[in-house]
């Protein structure tokens, strides 16, 4: 989803539904399928998908010039939620033919489980898989990540490790088996309700029978996220260091040096269409003048729905709806700060402070809602926290915002 041309990238995100305003479940379900169809400009379209510089396209005494693309990409995104254990799929195919050179197909798929928390304290264990192929060069991975993430107020941190099977096709040289290692460090931030400020560090290591592809890799990220109204912005930079022992053209050690830079704008024209336009650059140096760069744009437009299926229905002790009047409900022993924040408030914690109830640690508030379909949650100390049990829906930052319904 890049921009160029004036092509358009149209998505469509199809779904069943059935979902309840504010009943609890033992189990929620969601199902959808989204297709993006769209083009733009490549300034370096590359054949290599394989190796340590994977995406960066091709050297530059091999660059074919800019061209145009196309770029069409259906995707399947499943969700289950139980007694607190949560289950997602993702799995999304692309096909991305430019004016010129080899079309580049990919499949990139994730299975991932997160076990109810403890306290602060979120585990999640994540099954991937991705094959890309262009021409004659391809490579497939397949990994498994473990994480967990601290969470306190506004701040939350991660901490993960993750190792691949990954096989390399190399057209004339043949092909490698290797196996990928790494462990990861994400530190986020949230100033304010519509704001997210995130920082990373990952160091990889790729051991491949194919000695060329060896390497050791250390990446830093800075990213900032804004959701503001219709708009969405989303920013990243990173640097990545590599040392491959035997890729130089001597035979001898290489080191790369790798810049990367992202761009994402989407404007929601209705609840469930968008225009958005992306952009990504590499810059990629090397100490034996073996350089690469790229810039790839897109833009286009998204149309999407939401469904659920929600299982075993019984009254929520979050949120009970009486006609358009809502009793929120929590119970936080030793907190000091509780509100309802959502967007019929503006997320505004003063607007929706909570009362202690009868029982010591419960808080309690009613408040009249306007019709349709409102996103919210409870803010406890400073810390969001969405309720278990109802409707979630992401809220944009990694997050998971409740879903309420109020009828007319």
């Amino acid at each position: 989803m890049r921009r160029r041309f004036a092509l358009l990238l149209a998505s469509c995100q199809l779904a069943l539904s059935g979902a309840g305003s504010g009943a609890r479940a033992d189990s929620i379900s969601q199902l959808g399928a989204q297709l993006e169809i769209g083009g733009g400009v490549d300034s370096n379209p590359g054949s290599d998908v394989s190796g340590p510089s994977h995406g960066i396209g091709r050297p530059r005494d091999k660059a074919l010039g800019s061209t145009g693309v196309l770029h069409l990409s259906p995707r399947v995104l499943g969700h289950l939620a139980s007694s607190g254990h949560r289950v997602d799929l993702d799995y999304a195919f692309t096909l991305r033919p430019p004016g010129k050179g080899d079309t580049l197909t990919l499949h990139t798929g994730l299975l991932r489980y997160q076990p109810p928390p403890l306290g602060h304290l979120g585990f999640e264990a994540t099954l991937s898989a991705e094959r890309s192929r262009a021409g004659d060069l391809g490579a497939s991975a397949f990994g498994l990540e473990l994480a967990a993430r601290y969470t306190l107020g506004r701040w939350g941190l991660t901490l993960g490790l993750g190792g691949a099977a990954r096989n390399d096709q190399l057209g004339s040289s043949g092909s490698a088996n290797g196996t990928q290692s790494s462990v990861l460090a994400t530190l986020e931030a949230r100033p304010q309700r519509h704001l997210q400020l995130s920082g990373g560090y990952t160091m990889s290591t790729l051991d491949s029978d194919f000695a060329t592809l060896d390497e050791t890799r250390h990446r830093v990220t800075l990213g900032v996220h804004l959701l503001r109204g219709r708009l969405e912005l989303t920013l990243e930079y990173g640097f990545s260091a590599a040392r491959l022992p035997d890729a130089s053209a001597t035979g001898g050690p290489r080191n790369d040096r790798v810049h990367d830079g992202s761009a994402a704008l989407e404007w929601a024209l209705l609840p469930n269409l968008e225009l958005f336009t992306r952009a990504q650059g590499f810059v990629q140096r090397s100490d034996d003048d073996s350089s690469q760069d790229r810039v790839l744009v897109l833009a286009g437009v998204s149309a999407h729905l939401e469904g659920t299926w929600v299982a075993h229905r019984r009254p929520s002790p979050a949120v009970q709806l009486t006609g358009r009047r809502a009793r929120f409900h929590l119970r936080a022993p030793g907190a000091s700060s509780v509100a309802v924040v959502g967007d019929f408030n503006d997320w505004d914690a003063s607007a929706g402070a909570m009362q202690p109830g009868a029982r010591t640690g419960d808080f309690d508030l009613e408040l009249e809602l306007p019709p349709g379909r409102h996103a919210w949650s409870f803010q406890v100390d400073g810390e969001l926290r969405a309720p278990g049990g109802v409707e979630l829906s992401p809220d944009g930052f990694g997050g998971q915002n409740a879903i309420l319904v109020v009828d007319e």
